[in-house]
């Protein structure tokens, strides 16, 4: 028989929960859903969505290992995505990647990531030099497997570019309405260029201006 932890599929079965926050902490709420009491370590976005008495939708993580369950909340999918890319890292548990989102958001994670700035990641408790040396090295993989295909041989101009750079720097961990922003900006300071420029060219344009926003 396959051990309970090891079952496939085990950790997707919650993976969102709505419902009355009966308590919250520093890091943790504890949710009635329909009257069961989830007790739920959140990132910093989550927990500044959860009030006492309020009604709310959290994104969820439940977690089976070694040292037992957790389950996980986040504001979002972007929040939820970057959590497990964390957790794929050696060295880097749930409870650490959560201390991390509570550490830094998510646009501060990619921007540290795509700058390989370590002394973010060194800023975070429990996390050490070598330890930030992975988070850099593994995320930025992930980030160049995005960044790559958007090249000048695939570009072109109109809504269809601008939806591809939405699109990546969604993957990125980027918010909707940053996003929004920075774009609404570009074509402001750019007028017709706007339409003209290439895939490579607005994406890095828009990292320059989100990484700009976040300082």
């Amino acid at each position: 028989m396959i051990p309970f932890q090891e079952r496939p599929g085990i950790k997707t079965m919650i993976r969102s929960l709505e419902g009355v926050v009966l308590v919250k902490t520093k890091d943790s709420i504890v949710l009635d859903v329909h009257g069961l009491g989830f007790e739920i370590g959140c990132s910093s976005m989550a927990l500044r969505l959860s009030e006492e008495a309020n009604t709310i939708r959290l994104v969820t993580y439940l977690q089976i290992s070694e040292n037992g369950i957790a389950l996980f909340g986040f504001a979002n999918e972007e929040e939820r995505d970057i959590f497990l890319k964390l957790t794929s890292i050696k060295g880097v548990g749930g409870k650490l990647a959560l201390t991390v989102l509570r550490s830094l958001s998510s646009s501060e994670i990619v921007n540290a990531v795509v700058h390989a700035d370590q002394d973010t990641f060194i800023s975070v408790p429990g996390i050490g030099k070598k330890t930030a040396e992975r988070i850099c090295f593994e995320l930025q993989r992930h980030f160049n497997e995005v960044i790559l295909p958007l090249s000048p041989a695939n570009a072109g101009n109109g809504s269809g570019v601008t939806e591809t750079v939405i699109s990546a720097l969604r993957s990125l961990g980027f918010f909707n309405h940053d996003i929004a922003m920075v774009i609404q900006k570009m074509k402001e300071e750019m007028n017709d260029d706007f339409d003209r420029i290439d895939e490579g060219q607005m994406l890095k344009a828009a990292l320059k201006g989100l990484n700009k926003n976040l300082r």
